[in-house]
């Protein structure tokens, strides 16, 4: 591919007079970014470390410096100081992307790959992105505007750019949705306005068949503290038997759709109003009497939220995440299966991330709470629910040796990622209040050849105040093998049209649950496969993500097997 090539001299051989009178009668012959871009070194030497970048930085700034020629460095110096910088996790690296771009102000490149930098390097769980936007939109105009020039030699010597910033920005919007509405750019280029979208619709459906609902994945606890509950005082008082807990595991069928408009204009927070319908067969215990019998949960959300990425003093990148839902839901209260609670959900995400040397320190923060009216008398007390938690994550870009050198990736980021976390989860049942916590740590190495290697021990615990017959705890060991059938790195489409495969991925988890604390009764363990893929077309910059998924799962202590099934088809995500 052309952004791997070597760098096939030191910089532009001409001076930025020359370089600039060269461009304004005919583009260049040569691509000035993806000469740079994969290796920064000359055609043949060994990677420089670290120190070596740092050492080439200070010269060429000691070398414009100095001249008294009254020349400065050419557009691809600059370029090249950038990119470097990026390596490094040099925060002035932007202010060399722009000065590539003052240099040679024609030069579409160059914004692409600033573009790239804020998209794929910058930001705290989302992008920085409405710089990234407003940088890609600038390539596309000055693309624009050199094959109205020149084009006939457009091809030769843009092609390139041109499908970098096409699949760029298509990463950029590849969780939004299809793009309804687009707008018309304003900028420095005069008479070359291009579209860029700013309403899109969204929709993630997902069908699956398996031991829990949807976002519920810690089956074994749920298990274990409604056998408990089952056996307390306040239902039967006595052991369950070996078949009524063989009876309480059982498939749940849930089909969920969330449909979704998301407004994004220039540098405003994104706005999203959304829909979500979930429905759940034998997803609850009708009465712990007779844990072994089940009713359906039906779901139906109402939600607004509102995300802004910013930056704090050049060295932070920042994310805060605003969410707000009305939740319709039947099927959850015990005895009265039909009986409808209404719920008012207040969310509140933020994140910071900073570069540590080349590598990146990621810190996030959730915090939630709903209000739940059970809506089956006056008298029925209403309860609450709060979610606190959250994780750090430690990603290593610098070059491992067992690993594709992270920079080397322009739509997604990979290297090392080592993380952990907590989540605490309080939950009122007027007069007790139940507690559940999640403990997690974890390491994914992205990028051994074709393969992706992700290791997650986790730690659920629950127990009720005041009933220390509730206490359960268990310990679950997690493990994902991905395999590349195709990379999307190594996948960019020739053209604007179609609808093209950009990955398919071969996914075998496997994780194993046992028990520390309380009973052991439903130690498990389960084994997969699952097929992904992510389609793209140009065309109103839609992604969509197809997944299937079948897994096997063994409860060992009760001799009893299960089979899940899962299926995702998503426009956006």
């Amino acid at each position: 591919m052309h952004w791997s090539r070597p760098l096939l001299g030191v910089l532009c051989c001409c001076v930025l007079a020359r370089h600039r009178k060269c461009q304004e009668s005919s583009p260049p012959a040569h691509n000035p970014c993806f000469a740079t871009f994969g290796r920064i070194e000359p055609r043949g030497a060994k990677p420089m470390s670290l120190s070596e970048m740092r050492a080439a930085i200070n010269r060429a700034r000691n070398s414009n410096t100095a001249s008294t020629s009254g020349g400065a460095l050419s557009a691809e110096g600059y370029f090249k100081i950038a990119e470097m910088m990026k390596r490094l996790g040099d925060y002035e690296a932007p202010n060399y992307y722009e000065k590539a771009i003052a240099a040679d102000p024609e030069e579409p490149c160059y914004e692409v790959f600033y573009g790239d930098y804020l998209r794929n390097f910058r930001g705290a769980l989302t992008p920085l992105f409405p710089a990234a936007e407003v940088h890609y939109t600038e390539g596309r105009r000055k693309l624009q505007a050199r094959k109205r020039r020149h084009e006939k030699a457009f091809q030769a010597a843009d092609h390139d750019t041109e499908r970098f910033l096409n699949r760029g920005t298509s990463a950029l919007y590849q969780q939004d949705g299809v793009a309804l509405l687009s707008r018309s750019s304003s900028g420095k280029v005069r008479d070359n306005y291009v579209t860029v979208p700013y309403v899109f619709l969204g929709s993630i459906n997902r069908y699956a068949q398996s031991t829990s609902d949807l976002d519920a994945d810690s089956d074994i606890r749920d298990y274990t503290s409604g056998m408990l509950f089952a056996q307390s005082d306040a239902r039967l008082r006595t052991p369950l038997s070996a078949d009524q807990l063989r009876s309480m595991i059982r498939t749940e069928k849930a089909a969920e759709t969330l449909d979704r408009f998301r407004f994004r204009y220039k540098a405003m927070p994104v706005i999203d109003l959304y829909y979500t319908h979930r429905q759940t067969a034998d997803a609850q215990i009708t009465t712990f009497f007779l844990p072994g019998q089940f009713n359906d949960f039906r779901l139906n959300v109402y939600g607004v939220a509102a995300q802004k990425p910013f930056v704090i003093a050049g060295q932070l990148d920042a994310s805060i995440l605003a969410r707000f839902e009305v939740d319709q839901r039947w099927g959850l209260i015990e005895f009265v299966p039909g009986a409808k609670e209404r719920i008012s959900n207040y969310q509140l995400q933020a994140g910071v991330s900073r570069f540590l040397g080349p590598d990146k320190a990621t810190v996030q923060f959730i915090s939630a709470r709903q209000h739940i009216h059970p809506e089956i008398s006056p008298t029925q007390p209403n309860r609450y629910r709060r979610f606190l938690g959250g994780n750090a994550t430690y990603s290593i870009f610098r070059r491992v040796p067992f690993l594709q050198p992270a920079y080397d990736k322009r739509y997604d980021t990979r290297g090392w990622d080592i993380f952990a976390g907590v989540l605490a989860d309080n939950e009122s049942f007027p007069p007790a209040i139940v507690k559940r916590r999640d403990y997690f740590v974890g390491t994914a190495l992205k990028g051994v050849g074709r393969f992706d290697f992700t290791v997650q021990p986790t730690w659920f615990t629950s127990r009720a105040d005041g009933d220390r017959s509730q206490r359960n705890a268990q310990y679950r060991t997690n493990f994902i093998a991905l395999f590349r059938i195709l990379d999307e790195e190594k996948r960019i489409p020739e053209n604007d049209t179609g609808f093209y495969l950009a990955f398919l991925h071969l996914v075998v988890p496997f994780r194993q649950d046992v028990a520390y604390v309380g009973p052991a009764a439903f130690e498990n363990f389960r084994t997969g496969i699952e097929l992904d893929s992510k389609w793209i077309t140009y065309s109103r910059w839609t992604t969509s993500l197809v997944s299937v998924r079948y897994d096997r799962q063994r409860f060992t202590q009760l001799d009893k097997n299960k089979n899940a099934f899962a299926v995702l088809v998503s426009v956006g995500f």
